[in-house]
């Protein structure tokens, strides 16, 4: 992979090896090449070292002499032909595949490392007529040293410390009167020699890290900076010669097009993470769209889901006491802790209504009630917290059903919206309208009960039977008290039977001896709400003339 720095270093240890084992004939062989890649690389220093440390092999070598002669002065002399073609052909081709914008400015700085002499190298990205540093590579470090870019005016501010004297800091990444000299002139710079640049030496960088050579080289599209290439070397100077500069010359153009493109991806890739605030990725997903670009009116899909509907009970009451900004605070904060316990189960929101959430679940009914009973606990907890504030705590219902669904796209052709059409949603909402009528947290249909893959995971019990607005027929529902708190869920499962024993007399029109057991379970549990409503209502049958053809559930919503 043309790796100097690695070459040089393997040659070296290979060459320390075979002259610690006595074996010179090897150790000699190995030593011309550790020379030869630390003169390519552009470690003089190291080269003379070298040469220093193995004066024994070498003093009857002429060839090895006179390669040391050649090479100690730089050499500029080299044409055209002198370059490895293939290899930067190889690497222009490299970085034009490269569509992502951090393994892009990786590549680009790798090749422009292995190929200039230089130590260190950072790339700058100009984003909106600001640059920022985006990649660091140092030699004989595979990754790339920045882990979040940087812009200049934030290295701006700890420059001005350095130069006041308050400080300085290790997180100086740049020499900045070299990169703004560069940025307002938009013309390469090669210092040959750093220490011999007065205008430069007082920049805090150099006084620190004391660079020998720097090439600092703008990458210009139409006149304009695309990105910004900082090369150095703190070993020797004279690195950056003709021939390397070059290097960087010939693949300026491919890399701005490369990065051109990049940044233009990341954008559209950026794009679509705001456009999924909006629109679901896995409303995309079901369409069989890639991203919202390819969304069009009209585009729909039928499958089976469960729905959420979940709703802070008295909201209206509740944000009369609240300013517009108090509101605004307050759903978010509400929002906040409930949605991504919606997506951490398999789910998507499909919508916030107010405050009403209306959330999807594509894969089992587990998903919808498993969610519905951690947005429970935590909106305990939450409440908890109001509590200490002196804040006034929260309610909420949840109703979940499972059916079919058509998700699509309606409107015309300037405004459209994902929706979900179907009878299942307007069921789950009225569902959740009837944990008011209980004083229940969570009801479920039968639909959905019977799509959960393990029911004993789950507190259930049997609720009654409702004929919601717009069903001719009516349902079973039941309620989930898994959420509840320990004292409450244990009193529940103590009466669970006795409960659903009083009620199945209640739609046997048996109302006295039904009344009498859902006084018993009162008895147990005096805050079972659904218990003290079934109480009242057989108790008001009682003293009623009920015809034959009395239906149990009608009372239950209109």
């Amino acid at each position: 992979n043309e790796f100097l720095n690695d070459a040089a270093i393997a040659c070296e240890l290979a060459t320390n090896f075979y002259f610690g084992n006595a074996d010179e004939r090897i150790a000699k062989t190995y030593l011309k090449e550790a020379l030869f890649y630390y003169d390519k690389w552009g470690a003089k220093l190291k080269h003379s070292f070298l040469i220093n440390k193995y004066k024994k092999l070498i003093e009857d070598d002429n060839a090895i002499i006179n390669l040391h002669t050649t090479l100690k002065t730089p050499n500029d002399n080299k044409t055209d032909n002198d370059f490895d073609i293939n290899s930067l052909m190889q690497a222009s081709v490299s970085i034009s595949e490269e569509m992502k914008l951090n393994k892009l400015l990786q590549k680009i700085m790798d090749i422009l490392i292995r190929n200039t002499g230089a130590q260190k190298g950072i790339l700058l990205v100009n984003k909106d007529d600001t640059f920022f540093v985006e990649s660091i590579g140092i030699i004989g470090l595979a990754e790339n040293q920045i882990q979040k870019s940087i812009s200049i005016d934030t290295l701006e501010k700890e420059y001005e410390n350095c130069v006041s004297g308050n400080k300085i800091d290790n997180e100086i990444l740049l020499p900045l009167k070299i990169i703004n000299y560069v940025i307002h002139s938009c013309e390469q710079l090669v210092i040959n020699d750093v220490s011999k640049e007065e205008k430069f030496l007082l920049d805090p960088y150099i006084q620190k890290y004391k660079p020998k050579s720097i090439l600092c080289s703008p990458l210009i599209k139409q006149g304009k900076i695309v990105s910004l290439a900082y090369l150095e070397n703190n070993l020797s100077a004279d690195i950056f010669t003709t021939e390397r500069i070059k290097v960087v010359t010939l693949l300026s153009s491919q890399a701005v097009t490369s990065i051109e493109n990049a940044i233009q991806y990341e954008r559209v890739k950026e794009l679509n993470i705001a456009y999924e605030k909006f629109v679901p990725k896995q409303f995309l997903n079901f369409l069989h769209r890639e991203d919202i670009t390819k969304v069009n009116l009209g585009d729909h899909i039928e499958r089976v889901m469960s729905v959420l509907f979940t709703d802070i009970r008295d909201f209206t009451t509740l944000s009369e006491s609240m300013s517009p900004q108090e509101n605004f605070d307050f759903l978010n904060e509400f929002l906040r802790r409930c949605s991504p316990l919606i997506r951490t189960n398999e789910g998507f929101i499909d919508k916030y209504i107010g405050d009403a959430i209306m959330a999807l679940f594509p894969k089992k009914s587990d998903d919808a009630i498993n969610s519905a009973i951690k947005i429970l606990k935590t909106i305990r907890e939450y409440n908890s917290e109001r509590i200490q504030k002196s804040e006034l705590p929260i309610n909420i219902g949840i109703g979940i059903h499972t059916g079919n669904l058509m998700l699509g796209t309606i409107g015309e052709d300037h405004r459209m919206e994902s929706t979900v059409i179907s009878d299942t949603v307007n069921l789950a909402s009225r569902v959740e309208g009837l944990t008011k009528i209980f004083g229940v947290s969570l009801i479920i249909t039968e639909t959905t009960l019977k799509d959960i893959e393990n029911i004993n995971n789950y507190n259930i019990r049997f609720l009654g039977r409702s004929k919601v607005k717009g069903k001719s027929k009516s349902i079973d529902i039941y309620e989930i008290f898994s959420a509840d708190i320990e004292s409450l869920k244990e009193k529940k499962l103590a009466s669970k039977q006795k409960f659903e024993e009083a009620l199945n007399l209640y739609y046997k029109k048996d109302f006295s001896y039904s009344m009498n057991l859902f006084k018993e379970v009162l008895n147990i549990n005096a805050k079972d709400h659904a218990a003290h409503f079934y109480y009242l209502q057989a108790k008001e049958k009682l003293s009623q003339s009920v015809d034959d053809e009395w239906e149990a559930d009608t009372f239950l919503q209109k």
